[in-house]
């Protein structure tokens, strides 16, 4: 089913895409994949990003991979159908992305991720203090846990798309290993601390992998040009207005407007009028 339904997605995907032409770039495959590797340690802004993007995403499939584990044992005991259903809850958070996308576009990006990062840190105080305790507690947290998840995620994407206008799609290559990375990572440990130690110790790591990711971020402020460190100037949470000074004049507006008078010299009309 899984094969039918990618198949099917290739296909609609191949009649609905835009034609994107041809950047002119002169690479080759192993030329491109030599930039892909020196944006990944050349590029700090990326590269803390990145970091940022594993540590949400191990956190992030962690959640997901043991909430079998969590509501099939004590003290919920659901089947497997009705685990499946917070599926729904997942496709909530997941559907107010044009919502948090609108939101980022009146963002500094760099608040962006940090906003992100302490809601998912206080919903995860959450899962980890109540979800034994309450079905409710799980269903909140599963809604939130998208929800901010989407909004550091957005936000490190237009943080990282801005390195070079040219070379998106290999800086966002970087940016999907590391995330890879991180949910191959979340699945593999967070399972053993779950069967082995319980909820309060895989709450405990989740909320250690976000704590890590804020510290990432906060060593580099969102204006800094260095490695490390801030730049002195207060950063404002609001992405600056750009200057309105362009001409925003359509083609339509151009041809209804009237033609200007002709201006004619007064000695050349004298002369028509004197011939007339």
């Amino acid at each position: 089913m899984s094969m039918g339904i990618h198949y099917t997605l290739c296909l609609v995907l191949y009649f609905i895409l835009p034609d994107v032409p041809d950047k002119k770039l002169g690479l080759s495959y192993f030329k491109i994949l030599y930039t892909v590797g020196k944006f990944a340690v050349t590029e700090p802004v990326l590269i803390q990003l990145s970091i940022v993007g594993l540590c949400c995403n191990a956190m992030y499939a962690s959640f997901w991979v043991t909430l079998t584990f969590l509501l099939g044992g004590s003290p919920y005991f659901y089947d497997t159908l009705d685990i499946g259903l917070f599926g729904l809850v997942g496709i909530l958070g997941v559907a107010i992305g044009p919502l948090i996308g609108r939101l980022v576009d009146h963002l500094n990006p760099w608040f962006g991720v940090l906003f992100g990062l302490v809601g998912l840190l206080f919903t995860l105080a959450i899962e980890t203090g109540a979800a034994t305790l309450n079905i409710g507690a799980v269903v909140v947290v599963a809604f939130m846990i998208d929800v901010f998840d989407s909004l550091q995620q957005v936000s490190s994407v237009t943080r990282y798309f801005a390195i070079n206008p040219d070379a998106r799609s290999r800086i966002n290559a970087v940016y999907i290993v590391a995330e890879f990375v991180g949910q191959f990572i979340g699945t593999a440990v967070g399972t053993r601390i779950f069967t082995q130690h319980g909820n309060a110790a895989y709450g405990g790591m989740n909320m250690a992998w976000i704590g890590f990711a804020l510290v990432v971020l906060l060593v580099r402020g969102p204006g800094a040009k260095s490695w490390l460190g801030w730049t002195g100037a207060r950063e404002s949470w609001r992405k600056p207005k750009e200057p309105d000074d362009a001409d925003t004049t359509s083609l339509k507006d151009i041809a209804e407007l009237e033609p200007p008078p002709v201006s004619v010299p007064t000695s050349l009309a004298a002369e028509v009028a004197a011939e007339v």
